[in-house]
């Protein structure tokens, strides 16, 4: 299930598949290591006057570990001690996170609210991740965080809606009736079928005392509720 503003995959057959690696650089160089005479050991009595060459440390090549983890291949893992190891993807990963996330978003915001944020590090551009982080901080009465995660969620999607919704009630919190008007006007702009932000924007245009402005927009919503209740 691939969400229309977000960045990971949700598709957990796929996504959450581990990927097995028998390959071992130390089985390797053990067994070169046992091919390897110390500098300066031979059969014969050594000449003390003759300082033995400096022998040089060969670089890794490419052709060479291919070549090398070829022959490794041919034996099998068990008799060269090398056992699977599961590397997730940071794709896998993150979407664990966010599975974990949503699952907890009502039980629990705060552990929710740690996992989006260790989610938002892999993927910083999903604007739903933002929206859901702000979210968990705004029902954990960290309304800095919320309305830093809302705002971000509004510059990787200009068309969030709920975002903006959610901004002007951070706003309106704080005392701010004119800076509120302005979040529910975008609001209602970017999704002017719901009937709960066209409400609020009511509600609030009449705080401030625009009787007649307020008045419009209750007729408005009156006119949408019955022609819903009729279809």
């Amino acid at each position: 299930m691939e969400d229309q503003h977000g960045d990971v995959d949700a598709s957990v057959d796929h996504a959450l598949r581990p990927r097995m690696s028998t390959f071992s650089y130390d089985a390797i160089r053990k067994d070169r290591e046992a091919d390897v005479v110390e500098p300066g050991v031979t059969d014969g009595p050594l000449d003390t006057e003759v300082e033995s060459p400096a022998i040089e440390t060969p670089q890794p090549q490419l052709a060479d570990v291919v070549r090398e983890r070829a022959v490794v291949r041919r034996f099998k893992a068990s008799e060269r001690g090398i056992r699977p190891v599961f590397v997730p993807s940071l794709r896998e990963d993150s979407t664990r996170l966010r599975l974990r996330a949503d699952a907890l978003q009502d039980q629990s915001p705060e552990h929710a609210l740690q996992l989006w944020r260790e989610y938002i590090t892999l993927c910083p551009r999903d604007a739903d991740a933002w929206f859901a982080f702000g979210q968990c901080a705004l029902m954990s009465g960290l309304d800095r965080q919320a309305h830093r995660a809302f705002q971000m969620t509004i510059e990787l999607d200009e068309t969030y809606g709920l975002a903006e919704a959610a901004l002007g009630f951070l706003v309106e919190k704080s005392g701010d009736l004119l800076a509120a008007k302005s979040h529910y006007e975008r609001a209602v702009h970017l999704r002017p079928r719901c009937l709960d932000m066209l409400k609020e924007l009511v509600r609030v245009t009449a705080a401030l005392g625009q009787a007649e402005e307020a008045e419009a927009l209750r007729d408005t919503l009156e006119s949408m509720a019955n022609s819903r209740s009729r279809g």
